[in-house]
This record gives structure tokens, sequence and C-alpha cells, in this order.
């Protein structure tokens, strides 16, 4: 599998599926790391690069309410140059000349029937049945606002919907998020409690993701004659026999913990629980399938991701000398359930759930998978009079996923920087530069994005059809035992 970028918000890992939910308006800043010494620290998971997303906080100030709305176009493409009606006819025969003779032409039945062929003679371009101009509208809520003792917090509610540029497609999320922060024990401990919550529907349209309207280039643009009436009346908005609910929810909730010893020494403490629930029920008409009958499907998917993050960091200046060093622990479990369940040939278009169905027209299966993932990791950073920088970073990352012989995999990194700007033969010189740094790296990154069981022998178990239409359990190999399995590695150098 192809490695994937590593979300880091608030300081603990998420997936990508993160961003679907996130409310712009509630980010602070991104930053994103990509060379080996500054993903390093993030070991195996950060074979494609680390995005950090900072989300907003509140401020020592009185309450403040602020609201935002916007609205937009999402412009229709330009859709593909068509020849239509008598046009499109003159090039066809144009083609049919160039390759027969006469003889072979005047008996092809569509030239007896040309003038009421509408195949020939059409002069609608039916794309503009498929596309339109979507519209966007989004509205912000927020609260923010601190008082004594360093309790500060912020609320935000948003609401963002947008309409696909292929009808019967959109995007509609709600999303809300508590940030609170608060210091005790003399300020020495700080408490950062996180909740975000996302509802999200994606209408999808008569297809999957990638294809939700299944039209090759080589239909003839002007007719579409495999197009059923029904199917032209769905995508014109006048079919309303098909239900499609595709819901994800998203549950973040998440705690900050830090604590100072002393001036020299900071614990950081950070837990996260991400519950997603992922539901899709569709059914579709009778008259818009290719066989007898209407159809009906139901997806469920449940992703449960518990992680924690505790390190410790040192700060000490000598003089010029500064030094910053950082050792920690990281831990995660990882947990997905999937049922589907689908059925055709019914009855009745009023049927649009599973159960409705004849048995011998259903078909349903489940899948359950889980992994687990530690790590132990180091930096160190040193720099001389802030122009002259050096720094060391190792993680050893272990993972469930592995074979049993290569459980861990170790990823170390080294950088070096000048701050040239700082020189002061440089700012007599180059007074227009304000920062400038010349810096190199080397390290190793890891992928540890692939399948959960790849070291086991694996079997595919399945009820299997013979002659009568009995079904018979079967077992079938899949996979071969790999204990030496392990993640992939890559040297960066820059």
């Amino acid at each position: 599998p192809q490695p994937t970028d590593l979300y880091v918000s608030p300081g603990v890992g998420t997936g990508a599926n993160y961003l679907a939910g996130l409310n712009p308006n509630d980010i602070e800043s991104i930053d994103v790391l990509k060379d080996a010494s500054a993903t390093a620290i993030y070991g195996a998971t950060a074979a494609n690069g680390v995005i950090l997303i900072t989300t907003k906080k509140g401020t020592n100030s009185e309450p403040r309410v602020a609201i935002s709305a916007w609205a937009g176009l999402n412009q229709r493409p330009e859709l593909r140059d068509v020849t239509l009606g008598s046009i499109e006819r003159r090039q066809k025969m144009n083609i049919l000349e160039a390759q027969l003779n006469y003889d072979q032409i005047r008996d092809l039945p569509f030239l007896l029937t040309d003038s009421l062929n509408p195949a020939f003679n059409g002069n609608t371009n039916w794309q503009d049945m498929f596309y339109q101009t979507g519209f966007i509208r989004s509205t912000d809520v927020s609260l923010s606002g601190g008082g004594q003792g360093g309790m500060t917090y912020r609320f935000s509610g948003n609401y963002y919907d947008e309409d696909g540029i292929i009808k019967a497609t959109g995007f509609t999320r709600y999303s809300t998020r508590l940030n609170l922060q608060a210091r005790a024990l003399k300020e020495k401990l700080l408490i950062n409690p996180i909740i975000f919550f996302s509802r999200s529907n994606r209408a999808r349209g008569n297809g999957s993701n990638s294809s939700p309207i299944n039209l090759g280039a080589g239909n003839m643009p002007s007719s579409l004659i495999n197009l059923s009436d029904a199917k032209r009346e769905l995508f014109l908005g006048l079919y309303n026999a098909n239900n499609d609910e595709n819901v994800d929810n998203q549950l973040n909730v998440g705690l900050n913990l830090g604590y100072e010893f002393g001036k020299k020494f900071y614990f950081t403490s950070q837990s996260n629980y991400v519950g997603n629930n992922a539901r899709r029920d569709m059914s579709i008409a009778s008259a818009l399938q290719n066989y007898n009958g209407n159809s009906a499907s139901s997806f469920s998917s449940n992703v449960l991701n518990l992680r924690t993050n505790n390190y410790l960091s040192y700060i000490d200046t000598f003089g010029k000398h500064n030094l910053n060093v950082v050792v920690g622990q990281e831990a995660s479990f990882n947990q997905t359930r999937i049922s589907q369940m689908s059925a055709f040939q019914g009855s009745s278009d009023a049927i649009q759930v599973v159960t409705g169905f004849q048995q011998r027209n259903t078909y349903a299966s489940s899948d359950y998978q889980s992994n687990g993932f530690a790590s132990y990791y180091g930096r160190l950073s040193y720099d001389f009079d802030s122009k002259y920088i050096i720094g060391l970073t190792g993680r050893a990352d272990g993972s469930s996923r592995f074979g049993k012989n290569n459980k861990w995999g170790f990823f170390p990194s080294a950088s070096a920087a000048w701050l040239l700007s700082e020189e002061n033969f440089f700012k007599d010189k180059f007074k227009a530069f304000s920062l400038v740094k010349i810096r190199g790296s080397i390290g190793l990154t890891g992928n540890s994005n692939m399948p959960n069981y790849l070291q086991y022998s694996l079997y595919n178990v399945n009820a299997g059809y013979y002659y009568g239409n009995d079904g018979a359990t079967s077992y079938n190999g899949v996979t071969a035992i790999t204990p030496n399995f392990r993640d992939g590695v890559a040297q960066n150098d820059i």
C-alpha cells in the first residue's frame, strides 16, 4: 500500500479522514514536515511526511462571540465539444464512405431509417443534463474568552453545504469543537481537554465515489440512446424512487496534560480517543437496473482509535550554548468492524431494506481487524549563539503488523544548520533578507501503512455453489506465513 501523510492534531496522530470533518475556521496554523530529520521523530507512521495542525484556543479576555457566513458557486466544468444533428450524421457518413464502397453502404439499415432515427438527428447536448453549477454555503459561530486563574475556553460550531458539479452529488457537514485550557498547582500543571464532533453526509449520485455517473467518452453525445427514460428523470431531479443515505459520524476526545518540574524539566502527556461510524443505506428502483427488480444495500463500519503519547523535555542554557533534550513513549490501538449486506431482484420499489428481499437474492459479509503500535523515541537539539544548530533523533517502532522476527524498526536521523542571517557580515551587506538558513539532514523513515495480517497464513472462508444451487463451505488459501515481514524503510538526504 502507498504511504499516506500523518496528520497530527492536537499533538496526537490522526487519519486522513480527519480533514473531511474539520472546520477550517478552527485551524490556527498548519506546518508540513517532509525531510527525514524532521519526520524521524514520528517513525514508521510518517513515510510520506507529517502535517501538523494547530487548532484555535481561547484567550484571557471578555467573552467574545463571532458569527460569519459566506456563500459561493462551484462553477460547472467546461464540457466536451460535440457535433450535433445533421453535422454529426455527415461526419459519420464520411467515415463510412472512406471505409466502404457504395454497394456496402446503400443497404445499411440506419441509412434507410435515418430521417426517423434520433441517434443521427438529435440536436440536444445531453451533457447539460448531468452537470450543474453548484451552490456552496457556510455558517460559523464561535464563543471564546477566559478569566482569572488561567482558564480559557473556545467553543465553535459550523454548518457547511456544497452542491456537486454533477447532479445528485454533494457534501453536507455539521461540526462542533470545545477547547478548554486551565492551570493549577501554582500554574505548574496545564490541563487541556478537547472535544470534537462532526457529522457529514456525502451524496454520491447513481454510482460509486469515483464514478457518480457511468458515461463513457464513446457514447453519442446527442442521443445517449442507452439511457432509459427513468435514468434521465433521475438526473433531471424528477425521479425520487431511490433512497441514498451516506452518513459519517466522528467523535474525537483528547486530554493534554503538562507539568513543569523546576525550570528545566517539563512532562507532557497526550491521550486521544477517535471513534468513527460510517453508514450507507441505498436502494435503486427497478427502472434503473440492468436486471429485473429493484435492489438495496446496507454498509456499516465502526473504527476505534486509541493513542497516548508521553514525553519528558529538558531545556537548559549555558552562556551561548542552548540544549533541548526530549525522551518519550507512544502507543496506539486501532480496531475496525465492517458489515455489509446487499440484495437484488426485489418485488417492489417500495421495499428499500435488505430484509424485505428473498434470502436467495441476498448477500452478507463482515470483517473485523485490529492492530497495535508501540514506540520509544529521543531527540537532542543543540545550538551555539542561535547560529549553529545540530539535531539528532532516534525512534524505535514496534507493530503487530510486522513479522515475529522483525517486530521492531529503528529510524535515526541527523541534521545541521547555519543561520546565515544572524552573522554580522551578512546583516551589513544583505539587509533585505530577514532569515537565511543553510540546512542539511540525513535519516531513515518507515512505512507501516500495510494490511494487518500479512505475517500469517490466511484462509478465505465462504460458501460456494455447485449444481443444484446448494451452498458448501470452502477454505481457500490466501497468503503464506512470512515471519520476517517488516515495514518499508527509505533514506532521505536533504
